[in-house]
């Protein structure tokens, strides 16, 4: 039986399989992006959807385009794929919970709402507020500078300053003898910068004057409370990491809240056992005490 010599095959992938391919990774990712457009929208509201009212809203945005349409049980659905609500609890966006948003659906619809937000800003000249200026500090950097008198020892850098001495002698004479002079002006030290933390409290109105709406955006006002909450939320854990947050809802009484159920909170009621009144001093005794720790 003959074989066939396969060096004189050349094997290549299809151009058209593989411009399908990088076309469904793409309108997959839209896909998601738009999923996550809609569970910023409805977790917002006063009356959070359960499950099932949301696989009917995203259906019918999914299918329609609109990221607005309000929950109806007759919704349409995709015959040709699985629930939508069944792929976001397989990759972890939601949970079949009360509060179904998950860490990670937590902090991806929180990019998107903060990535909203900042597309309605004003471009201004301001920034981040940087120096050039290297002050004292506790954590360490790669770059050195000369010793000077009342700095500490530990941070002398020894490679760099024998090398200021060796480089110093040849300079000198020619011939280098050991053990090594060292010079106090061969000392180098590494730079040190300090590291900056702050302790944060966000406070939140959950009284019942939150319920009425705004009249330049059309949503209610503890719709743009959350709004704002959240996007400062996921704005403070991006840049500044080691920062202490935390956060209080407020009406009569004040507690705090944990960050992740900031979509579900909700406003008191009228009348609802004397808990829908507005008390900051509540709220400021509270988040006194929580910065004191």
């Amino acid at each position: 039986m003959s074989q066939y010599n396969l060096k004189s095959f050349v094997y290549g992938i299809s151009t058209d399989e593989n411009n399908e391919t990088q076309k469904s990774q793409s309108l997959d990712q839209e896909t998601i992006d738009r999923m996550l457009q809609v569970l910023a929208n409805q977790s917002m509201r006063d009356k959070v959807p359960i499950l099932e009212e949301l696989e009917s809203i995203l259906q019918q945005n999914i299918k329609s385009g609109t990221t607005e349409q309000k929950p109806s049980e007759s919704s349409p659905t995709i015959s040709d794929s699985k629930p939508i609500t069944k792929f976001l609890l397989e990759h972890g966006y939601l949970r079949e919970e009360k509060n179904w948003l998950t860490k990670k659906g937590f902090f991806a619809t929180g990019n998107q709402i903060l990535k909203d937000l900042m597309a309605e800003l004003k471009t201004g000249n301001f920034g981040l507020h940087e120096t050039k200026s290297i002050g004292s500090g506790n954590t360490i950097l790669d770059t050195t500078k000369k010793f000077e008198f009342g700095d500490e020892l530990k941070l002398l850098n020894v490679s760099s300053s024998i090398l200021n001495s060796i480089q110093r002698i040849i300079k000198s004479q020619k011939q280098i003898i050991f053990p090594l002079e060292l010079d106090v002006d061969d000392f180098e030290e590494f730079e040190t910068t300090e590291d900056v933390r702050a302790s944060i409290v966000y406070c939140i109105d959950l009284s019942s004057t939150m319920k009425s709406s705004l009249t330049s955006s059309g949503m209610s006002r503890i719709e743009a409370a959350k709004r704002a909450l959240w996007s400062l939320y996921v704005l403070n854990n991006r840049f500044f990491p080691n920062d202490s947050i935390k956060i209080i809802g407020f009406a009569s009484m004040a507690s705090e809240i944990f960050p992740l159920d900031i979509p579900f909170l909700k406003t008191y009621d009228a009348n609802d056992d004397f808990l829908h009144y507005t008390n900051y001093q509540a709220a400021f005794r509270l988040a006194r005490k929580l910065l004191r720790k």
